[in-house]
């Protein structure tokens, strides 16, 4: 199983300690594990040209980081982002990078649920999950609006959300919000 996971770099060590257990407790001692700190890359904002629909189909114009993703998430069984929550909703860098999976859709649509939705570019796209590191200020609402807003990502993307967990920063234990399933 490919598992891919894409770490905002805000994310405390006690964090990262918790997705490593998370990672060896749900998927074993798993050889096919991909990491990408977002702060060690450079991937820029979606400027919304389209040109990775109608000149370049499948293909970005930014040359940056986001290239090597693309062919990994591509591969992967399950894609697993993990994000600080700051001002209430999932941080910058992980929104950014949900904006760049524009190229993986085709632009074409589709209905999916009485509503209409970009068709899938590949016959296959990766099992979902967010892990959220819940800070002193966030609310309840905050998490049931990314999980809201994620679900809906999810239906877009042509996938499902099968983890959604949240880490309380200061307790440094794990709420399970939605159960892993």
């Amino acid at each position: 199983m490919n598992i891919l996971y894409i770490i905002d770099n805000r994310v405390t060590g006690s964090t990262r300690a918790y997705v490593e257990s998370f990672n060896k407790n749900r998927f074993g001692n798993n050889d096919d594990i991909k990491i990408f700190n977002l702060s060690e890359m450079t991937v820029n904002q979606c400027t919304g040209c389209f040109s990775c629909w109608l000149k370049t189909p499948g293909e970005c114009i930014f040359k940056d980081s986001m290239e090597e993703i693309y062919f990994e998430i591509v591969k992967a069984d399950i894609m697993i982002l993990v994000s600080p929550i700051k001002t209430g909703f999932i941080s910058g860098k992980i929104k950014t990078f949900l904006d760049r999976l524009i190229p993986l859709l085709l632009p074409y649509f589709e209905i999916i649920n009485n509503e209409f939705h970009h068709t899938g570019r590949y016959e296959n796209y990766p099992i979902l999950g967010m892990i959220l590191e819940r800070t002193e200020s966030t609310e309840d609402t905050d998490i049931n609006t990314i999980k809201k807003f994620f679900e809906r990502f999810s239906l877009n993307f042509h996938s499902k959300v099968e983890i959604f967990d949240v880490l309380e920063k200061e307790q440094e234990v794990l709420q399970n919000v939605t159960g892993n399933i």
